[in-house]
């Protein structure tokens, strides 16, 4: 320690910098090492902190993100994806195709009489293989979910959803009772 003009100073041993020990903590460039020490390890503190907060977060997330039903039966509602529905079935969407989203567990088959009551063996358009759908007559109302023998499952504006046949236009393409519209694409539909 020493006295100049303005009081009390020490030199700092490692640089020879003079500073005031009753204001300061060592010299300017002894105060600026021992933050750039403290500053990188306030930071990694506060790093590992929020990290662990953030997992802490997610993890809470992923505890309250409601489950996706696996195995469900057939007849049942799915959302899409492996183990959707039981062995034997697959999860179909009412246009007929494979769920990746939500859709019905529908039963794979080979022949009809491994179908139940009200449902036959039948190839979906765009879904391998063959499945117990229900089957709809010509005529007849159907859903996505069924199969019109001769025929599409065509949406009637205001009228819904029926089992109609194609056709080209021609008056006898027709059966009895029906006309060929002239939209495309061309159905036979019921007179108005």
């Amino acid at each position: 320690m020493y006295r100049d003009g303005g009081g009390e100073r020490a030199r700092c041993e490692q640089h020879g910098l003079s500073y005031d020990p009753r204001t300061q903590e060592g010299c300017s460039l002894c105060r600026r090492e021992k933050k750039s020490r403290v500053g990188p390890t306030l930071f990694a503190i506060l790093g590992v902190a929020s990290l662990a907060l953030g997992g802490l977060r997610l993890a809470l997330h992923f505890k309250n993100t409601p489950t996706v039903p696996k195995n469900v039966a057939v007849g049942g509602s799915c959302q899409g994806g492996p183990n959707a529905c039981v062995a034997g079935a697959d999860c179909l969407t009412p246009s007929g195709t494979l769920s990746l989203g939500y859709g019905e567990c529908v039963k794979r088959c080979a022949a009809d009489p491994e179908c139940t009551l009200g449902t036959l063996c039948r190839a979906m358009p765009g879904v391998a293989g063959n499945h117990c759908v229900a089957v709809a007559a010509l005529g007849e109302r159907c859903s996505g979910m069924s199969v019109c023998e001769g025929g599409d499952c065509v949406l009637m504006v205001g009228k819904g959803a029926w089992c109609l046949k194609p056709c080209s236009a021609a008056p006898t393409d027709c059966p009895a009772g029906t006309v060929c519209q002239l939209a495309s694409p061309h159905y036979c539909v019921p007179f108005p």
